[in-house]
């Protein structure tokens, strides 16, 4: 599974360390980001601005590919690169709303069989479960920054830029 290191990816690395057990891949562009996923149960950082993240996840998996990958940039550029290191019938998940367009080869989606899936919001069951998990300790939340709330529009600009690690609070 590669799994970005944003604030919900930090909450989704070790979501997905507690649940399911995967291997965890995380990638980042930014070094700080990535040892914080890597202490919240990433198993393999990536920097993708200093090595091909393609070349490292096609190697680490013999050849097959990611099975999972959730994409918390949600831009043209993160998400074209995801698709070339989906394995056969795996998951794309697109998270944030930050997205532009996509152009996709519609060749590959039927011969390599991928899902790609929107997910912007869980169930009400989803958000009892989560909360569940945080009070029993098995997800921590990685708060770096707080704001007053005339601050709002910096700290969207900052989530925007990917210039907080973890999460940002606003307090009213």
């Amino acid at each position: 599974m590669v799994v970005g290191t944003g604030g919900l990816g930090l909450m989704a690395i070790q979501l997905a360390e507690a649940v399911t057990g995967a291997n965890i891949i995380a990638m980042d562009i930014v070094d700080q980001k990535l040892d914080v996923a890597k202490k919240n149960g990433a198993d393999i950082i990536i920097n993708s601005k200093k090595e091909d993240p393609v070349k490292v996840i096609m190697e680490l998996t013999d050849k097959l590919g990611a099975d999972t990958v959730i994409d918390f940039v949600n831009a043209s550029k993160t998400v074209q690169m995801d698709m070339q290191f989906l394995r056969r019938r795996a998951r794309l998940v697109l998270v944030r709303v930050f997205g532009r367009e996509l152009k996709l080869s519609l060749v590959l989606m039927p011969t390599r069989a991928y899902r790609l899936i929107g997910s912007y919001t869980g169930t009400l069951n989803d958000l009892i479960e989560l909360v569940s998990l945080a009070k029993r300790g098995v997800i921590k939340t990685v708060v770096s920054q707080r704001f007053k709330l005339e601050q709002a529009t910096e700290a969207l600009s900052m989530l925007r830029e990917g210039k907080i690690l973890g999460r940002g609070i606003i307090n009213p």
